[in-house]
């Protein structure tokens, strides 16, 4: 149901034709922008990000709950040869950052490193 939630709240904020929200295996979303720099994307995240944060959850017990996401966050330019599979593998290893540098939080993957933004 929180997964749910999360997902919604993204789609909500999504304000973008060119953007999508996807279920990315078992508790992760993946949000897809186009055409979209590094501050942009870094924004988008941030807000989703404080949106979780501030909204209050409802669960099927009837009470209510508060939660918060961490984001990673990679953007590319495609180039021929590029890999499908490294582009997703570095905005994983920013989630996984941002998980390890406390959670509720937005990571980028910037080359062999990952900074929060």
């Amino acid at each position: 149901m929180m997964l749910r939630a999360a997902a919604q709240i993204f789609s909500w904020e999504l304000r973008r034709a060119a953007g999508s929200v996807a279920r990315w295996g078992g508790e992760e979303l993946a949000l897809l922008l186009a055409d979209t720099s590094w501050d942009g994307a870094l924004d988008v995240a941030e807000r989703m990000r404080k949106c979780v944060e501030n909204a209050v959850i409802p669960l099927a017990n009837g009470q209510a709950t508060k939660v918060t996401v961490s984001i990673g966050v990679n953007v590319r330019i495609p180039a021929l040869g590029d890999s499908l599979d490294d582009f997703v593998q570095h905005a994983d290893k920013a989630l996984y950052a941002a998980k390890q540098e406390g959670r509720n939080r937005v990571c980028r993957y910037d080359g062999a490193r990952c900074l929060q933004s």
